[in-house]
């Protein structure tokens, strides 16, 4: 496959086969991609893969510039070398993470997202704290950060370079008075807001004429399905997205419109 695939790019190359514990040809840099369904069954964690997370460290002493290929979910501290580690989305959905070596390595932690190829980084000691957090208002827009900048823990960077507040400090969602362009932000306006009723959210949406409506959930309680049966007679002509979460630990309900 490795062979097939550099043919596409107009290139050729000569596989081997052998042990990866013990046999390493000589290269200036290695890629890494260890079996993480040696079991059949998918692993996330660096020492359950194979080869084992202390063959993967030997090698990368071994060749110094290395590329690793890691499950998104990995704790990325078990590593027990130094790393660069990208988080890796496409189409919002974080696919992969990258751990860096070497002269390959840039950065502490990247977001990259993919088709746009957009990136975030930040150095070790660069501070990511959250902003304060404000209160969601209508006419403001709300951020959903994609899910790579969420899992690389840079919510708080891209939120300083927009000028940007979270609706609660333990919310990933964003909210600003301008309108910010970035393949690392979903953005949407907000129509209203309220403080959430099973029993009210119908009437609610039908007041704003809301008949489809798509549900996000974050740090809520309930699951957009449960939150769907209440829902079943929507009688609007608009399509809406209602956001679901807990602002000062009281459950909150914000209806915006995709942009």
């Amino acid at each position: 496959m490795a062979e097939y695939n550099v043919r596409v790019y107009g290139n050729t190359i000569k596989g081997t086969v052998g042990d990866v514990t013990f046999d390493w040809p000589e290269a200036e840099a290695v890629h890494i991609d260890p079996d993480r369904r040696e079991t059949g069954q998918r692993r996330h964690q660096p020492d359950e893969s194979s080869p084992g997370l202390d063959v993967v460290k030997r090698i990368v002493e071994h060749y110094k510039n290395a590329a690793v290929k890691l499950s998104p979910g990995a704790d990325f501290n078990m590593l027990g070398f130094d790393a660069e580690i990208e988080l890796i989305s496409h189409k919002g959905e974080c696919k992969q993470a990258v751990a860096w070596t070497g002269r390959f390595k840039q950065a502490h932690r990247r977001a990259t997202v993919l088709p746009a190829g957009e990136s975030i980084s930040a150095g070790k000691d660069e501070p990511l704290d959250w902003p304060l957090p404000r209160t969601v208002t209508p006419g403001c827009f709300l951020f959903e950060p994609d899910p790579a900048v969420i899992r690389a823990n840079l919510v708080g960077k891209v939120a300083g370079i927009h000028n940007l507040s979270p609706v609660d400090k333990q919310i990933a969602w964003l909210v600003g008075e301008k309108r910010v362009v970035t393949s690392l932000l979903n953005i949407f306006k907000v129509i209203d807001t309220m403080d959430f009723s099973a029993k009210r959210v119908r009437q609610w949406l039908n007041r704003h004429d809301i008949g489809e409506v798509q549900i996000k959930t974050r740090g809520f309680a309930a699951h957009p399905q449960e939150i769907m049966k209440h829902l079943k007679k929507l009688t609007g002509q608009k399509q809406a997205v209602l956001f679901l979460t807990r602002v000062n630990k009281k459950p909150l309900a914000i209806l915006g419109q995709r942009l």
